[in-house]
This record gives structure tokens, sequence and C-alpha cells, in this order.
């Protein structure tokens, strides 16, 4: 299983590259703690809401990549998101 991170898609940076940490250790949706490096798999998880407040949540799956973006120094790994791009959960199910 891959692990799952909570972000805020607002940090995204450009088309498909989200910061993702400023550490090697981030704790995944379930607490725990989780030590990233370079390649690994993941998913990301944004909790959302549709137009009649029902949870929706914004996902997305991707791959976590060094930061070399000269605006964010402080930010070590950002995940390079996959061709699915961010969407809802609601989409994924139909």
């Amino acid at each position: 299983m891959k692990p799952v991170f909570e972000v805020d898609f607002n940090e995204i940076i450009d088309d498909r590259l989200i910061l993702l940490s400023k550490t090697d250790k981030r704790k995944d949706i379930n607490g725990n703690v989780i030590t990233l490096i370079a390649g690994m798999h993941i998913q990301l998880i944004d909790v959302d809401y549709d137009d009649n407040g029902n949870r929706d949540d914004l996902i997305a799956e991707g791959v976590v990549i060094p930061n070399t973006t000269a605006l964010y120094q402080t930010v070590k790994w950002c995940c390079k998101i996959d061709e699915n791009r961010i969407r809802h959960t609601s989409d994924i199910k139909r």
C-alpha cells in the first residue's frame, strides 16, 4: 500500500508538482512517521466538499522527488503528480 499524506493542493507550484516536506520524515494520515525517499509512490488527499456539503475529497497519486525549485529552498521534498492529476473521489467511483 502507498502511504497517504494530507496536503493542501493550494501549495501546488506547477501543473503537477506540489510541495511535500521540509524534512525526510512526515506523518501519514494515520499518524505513522514515514521516511520519504526519492521515487517513493504516494497518495495525496485534501479534504473537500461538494456544493451540497457532502464530503468529496480531492486526491492524487505521484512520486516523491527532491525539490529543485529555487523559490522554495526550505522545502526538501515535492511530489510529482501522475498523469491522472488531481481529481475528486466521486470522479473515481463512477
